[in-house]
């Protein structure tokens, strides 16, 4: 299992995201013309099984007021124009996916992770 972790839309980005069946979700070509609009920061993973991608997130982080409290939210990229959004994974790669967006949040200092519009 690999693990790559990418800041922004790129080809590479774009054909690992090309693996997963999308129904009412935003693809990887929808997402990448989101962000050549958008100034956000892009947490992209990708995790890959001998050169097959068997699970994809696009995050990102930003400001939040929760409470009257300010933090740093690990958010799912996308939430605020998509109705749905989605985490890919294969089976059996969903928990690997989640533990590595837990250990990209805490790498980047996070406070919360709060992936809506799933």
């Amino acid at each position: 299992m690999n693990v790559q972790i990418f800041d922004s839309f790129d080809d590479r980005v774009l054909e690992l995201a090309q693996g997963f069946e999308r129904l009412a979700t935003p693809d990887g070509d929808d997402l990448a013309a989101l962000a050549g609009a958008d100034a956000s920061e892009l947490r992209i993973i990708a995790i890959d099984n001998d050169g097959e991608c068997k699970a994809f997130s696009c995050c990102f982080m930003e400001d939040t007021t929760t409470a009257g409290f300010k933090l740093k939210t690990y958010s799912i990229y996308g939430s605020d124009f998509f109705d749905y959004n989605a985490l890919y994974s294969a089976e059996g790669f969903a928990d690997g996916l989640m533990t590595e967006i837990l250990k990209d949040a805490k790498a980047i200092n996070a406070d919360q992770i709060h992936l809506k519009n799933m």
